[in-house]
């Protein structure tokens, strides 16, 4: 069943990327050389859907493999985007780099999550009939937290495309910076969350919601706490932050920067509760969770920037995760 929502899922994102691409081109004043690009890019998506193997890696505990699958796409990316600086090539090489990276992560995960089935004499043939039909009761789960996922990549994702329409391509430039930098901060939580998710069920389970919530408790508490001295230092080298990864033209980053980095902490919040909240089998909370979030968010957004600039995407981002934690601190204790 999952395997075959992975198989729709990425030819529907696919078809609204083509479909779409033009229309955007419209809105964001995108010349016809970079719907072009879009077009190209977009056959990277299949590749970036992977629920399956993912999920075949959280079942068998093979968290180490997953970790380590992790690291493809950005270590392709940061060697190859040095080589090709050092050679001084363009944007198209760049772009395709990026495909290549995409190609590479997505087909090592397949590769890991159907060697792990493999193991154990679990493959599955490709034609025919399976011995053990999937359970329907697991679709309403699916599809929620889904399309939770979904919504939540929305709003992190979509807030660049925003700012460039309306502020222009720099300001988009800078956002993307900040954006990219701080996200660094919240990685490591965000992996941790693969592993938590099956232990805070089976917590749950053997010793009751009180016990699963003190050890989320813990967990934030630890992420927010290491977390936040890199805050500070992201604070005090903004400056030097935005001048090494984007050049002196990029120096108006820094405040974007700093405060991009103090909302990651109540992105780390957010992790884990939401953890909890799928744990305690209520996937329709984290449904609404992320809804709240993305409409706070993008909201604030558009009535902010005309204000004050650039400056309103981290003040939104801190809105919606706020929002997103009332949601499910509520879903949590009752």
């Amino acid at each position: 069943m999952q395997s075959a929502s992975d198989i729709i899922s990425a030819a529907v994102a696919f078809l609204i990327a083509v479909v779409g691409a033009p229309y955007a081109a419209r809105f964001m004043g995108w010349s016809d050389d970079v719907v072009r690009l879009v077009y190209v890019y977009s056959l990277v998506i299949p590749f970036l859907i992977a629920a399956t193997p993912t999920g075949l890696l959280r079942l068998f505990d093979d968290f180490k493999i997953l970790s380590l699958q992790q690291i493809v796409m950005p270590l392709i990316r940061f060697v190859g985007a040095v080589g090709l600086w050092i050679a001084g090539a363009g944007v198209n090489a760049f772009i395709l780099l990026w495909i290549l990276s995409a190609l590479m992560s997505g087909a090592s995960l397949w590769f890991f999550g159907l060697r792990a089935l493999h193991k154990r004499d679990l493959t599955p043939s490709v034609f025919g009939k399976t011995e053990v039909k999937a359970s329907p009761d697991w679709l309403p789960f699916m599809v929620k937290t889904n399309l939770s996922s979904s919504i939540e990549m929305s709003h992190t994702e979509l807030p660049v495309l925003i700012v460039g329409a309306v502020l222009g391509p720099v300001a988009a430039g800078f956002l993307r910076i900040a954006t990219n930098l701080s996200n660094l901060i919240a990685h490591p939580a965000n992996m941790l969350n693969w592993a938590i998710f099956p232990e805070l069920s089976k917590v749950e389970t053997t010793s009751g919601r009180g016990a699963m919530l003190r050890v989320v408790a813990r967990s934030v508490v630890t992420a927010v706490g290491v977390a936040a001295p890199i805050v500070i230092l992201f604070a005090i080298f903004r400056r030097d932050l935005a001048v090494i990864v984007g050049g002196e033209a990029f120096l108006p980053a820094a405040p974007i920067i700093a405060l991009m980095a103090a909302a990651q902490l109540f992105r780390l919040v957010g992790i884990g509760l939401d953890s909890a909240v799928l744990a305690r089998g209520r996937p329709g909370w984290a449904l609404g969770a992320q809804a709240a979030a993305a409409l706070t968010h993008l909201l604030l957004l558009y009535g902010l920037m005309s204000v004050i600039g650039v400056v309103a995407a981290p003040i939104a981002f801190m809105a919606g995760w706020l929002a997103l934690i009332v949601v499910l601190v509520v879903a949590s204790l009752t």
